[in-house]
């Protein structure tokens, strides 16, 4: 029988809703909230508020796991909250109801502001770390892998100017400069490098290119710290496995002398003889440059040597899966562009990205334990001994200008 039109639907006064049942039994939401415990940011983010003066802050937690929600489903603030107060699978994730009142917008943007310049994003990844080692899922005793991505930085190619400007010396020059910045520069033909050049609009990205032949962008380097599980137990992390970009000498001495053998592929397996000089010299800066060119050759004969005896072929070869991680970040979590602008703000999606990831993986694994794959770090150390590694295992994602320094500076051409 075919039911007559209802015009009108008169809604109940009185709704009863059970938040737990709106949502599904094997949603991602219900998976990651049994997973994760960010019960300790609380006792991270009492120290920078005043506990008798001011209003009463947002709660920690909401906060960090409202984060976690934006970057779990590739949202903007913006976008995140036009949709939670109508999506009861975020609102049930944060222990709120339809009735719950909500944070502001802002006090959100500020929060993470604050959190930035105290280093409680690195506690929150460090925490998922925790909880990723105590359930099993990252071990310890594994072999790594390293390797990094370019993000395209929040700034156009033609925000760049040169570092050192000639001064303005009258009003027409700096009205006919101020013309100039309003129109988009013909490029063509100019050569332009990190050395002279930098984006007004975000001062902290560089420019870089992935290959020859391609365009210079201004973006940032993204580097991802992975464990890859392998079966033969070890009693330390033994082997950090990179690409050849990572054969610099400052950073293989780096791993040699923290007692790790470098996994590096070289461009020539070739051993190099120790260079010797027939003149002695008594000038001590020359003396230094001889020493430091004859370690240089000890490193890398080193790690041409682990090439040479193929002893750690098979887990070398595992390396290429810290690159799925990235493709999942990019095309995933947004990681392919960076939301915002500064060095601060690009750590802090980076850290963010991985928590998700991290997150993910240990809700899968719980399911159901995989058999192979990787994680997204591995670090066991507490918040007080984390700075004695903090070059590659500390956190996933460093910040490559203030973490590594001079580690990295020649492992991209500047001069384009």
């Amino acid at each position: 029988m075919h039911s007559p039109k209802q015009n009108h639907v008169q809604p109940s006064m009185f709704q009863y809703i059970d938040m737990e049942d709106l949502v599904p039994e094997h949603h991602i939401l219900r998976r990651v909230k049994d997973v994760i415990d960010f019960s300790a940011v609380h006792d991270w983010v009492k120290p920078l508020y005043s506990e008798k003066t001011g209003r009463p802050s947002t709660n920690a937690e909401l906060v960090v796991r409202l984060i976690v929600l934006e970057y779990l489903f590739n949202h903007s603030e913006r976008e995140l909250f036009e949709t939670f107060p109508m999506h009861a699978g975020y609102l049930w994730f944060c222990g709120l109801d339809f009735e719950s009142s909500l944070p502001d917008r802002t006090t959100l943007v500020k929060t993470r502001a604050l959190w930035r310049r105290h280093g409680i994003f690195d506690d929150t990844m460090m925490q998922v770390v925790n909880q990723c080692i105590a359930s099993g899922l990252v071990r310890p005793d594994v072999h790594a892998g390293v390797d990094g991505t370019q993000v395209r930085a929040n700034a156009s190619i033609h925000s760049l100017e040169e570092i050192e400007l000639a001064p303005v010396q009258t009003i027409e020059d700096q009205s006919d400069q101020l013309q100039e910045n309003t129109s988009h520069e013909d490029f063509h033909g100019k050569t332009f490098s990190n050395q002279t050049h930098r984006s007004t609009t975000d001062p902290d990205a560089r420019l870089y290119k992935k290959s020859k032949g391609q365009e210079a962008h201004p973006r940032y380097l993204v580097h991802n710290l992975a464990a890859v599980r392998f079966q033969h137990p070890q009693t330390h992390i033994q082997t950090l496995s990179g690409d050849k970009t990572y054969g610099t000498p400052a950073y293989l001495a780096y791993l040699i002398s923290q007692g790790i053998i470098p996994l590096v592929s070289l461009r020539n397996h070739e051993l190099e003889e120790i260079p010797t000089w027939q003149r002695k010299t008594h000038n001590p800066e020359q003396q230094r440059k001889r020493q430091e060119k004859a370690d240089e050759v000890r490193t890398k004969n080193q790690a041409k040597q682990v090439q040479i005896d193929g002893k750690y072929q098979d887990i070398q070869n595992k390396r290429v899966q810290c690159e799925h991680g990235f493709a999942e970040a990019k095309t995933v979590h947004g990681l392919d562009r960076a939301n915002s602008r500064g060095l601060d703000c690009m750590q802090e999606q980076a850290l963010c990205t991985a928590i998700v990831q991290n997150l993910k993986k240990l809700s899968r694994f719980k399911g159901k334990r995989p058999r192979t794959g990787v994680s997204a770090c591995a670090e066991t150390k507490n918040r007080d001994e984390r700075n004695h590694d903090n070059h590659f295992i500390s956190f996933i994602f460093k910040r490559i200008r203030e973490k590594f320094g001079s580690l990295y500076a020649s492992l991209v051409d500047e001069k384009l």
